[in-house]
């Protein structure tokens, strides 16, 4: 990113540092402590701009999660998730979308995805992308939440092995807030 950074520091007339960060969550604390501008979600952007930073430029396209599953799933009704193992990504925004709705649909209660001791099949835990789509493809978890651009990819690659059963809400893609 040094090429960024030395372009937006010409262009601002002072010093600009990039970091990178692994979680949104993360990078919106750390944003209240030491930052001047931050490239996060809209979830955790809200928080932001409740604390008076402004949004000065957003992603084109919106992020869509899905659960993806096996084909020879039968889900007739979104309800019928809480019958499977299925897993997230803790603090990616498609677990976010998905978690939004999975409330607002009535499938989990906060407490199933809250309480790491619930019996609620949903589980989030700490793993990246490619790792999900590892234990799906195993027979590890019977779904799992990505987005929809990569469940579109797997779908195409392997037509009769996988398919989306349940889309959550949009979210807005990341912006880019000015600290107050």
């Amino acid at each position: 990113y040094t090429s960024l950074s030395n372009y937006l520091t010409q262009k601002l007339g002072r010093l600009v540092v990039l970091e990178t960060v692994k979680s949104d969550k993360q990078i919106t604390l750390d944003a209240y402590i030491r930052m001047d501008l931050v490239y996060t979600s809209g979830i955790m952007g809200s928080q932001l701009v409740k604390a008076g930073w402004k949004p000065v430029v957003g992603r084109s396209e919106d992020i869509q999660s899905v659960v993806l599953m096996k084909k020879d799933v039968n889900i007739k009704n979104p309800k019928d998730l809480k019958n499977y193992n299925i897993v997230a990504a803790k603090g990616a925004t498609v677990s976010y979308a998905a978690i939004y709705s999975f409330l607002d649909d009535n499938i989990y209660t906060a407490k199933d995805i809250l309480d790491e001791n619930t019996s609620a099949n949903f589980k989030i835990e700490s793993i990246k992308q490619n790792q999900l789509v590892d234990l799906l493809k195993n027979n590890m978890v019977d779904g799992i939440v990505i987005r929809e651009t990569l469940a579109n990819r797997l779908m195409k690659d392997s037509p009769d092995k996988y398919k989306i059963v349940y889309k959550p809400k949009v979210m807005p893609g990341h912006v880019v807030y000015a600290s107050p």
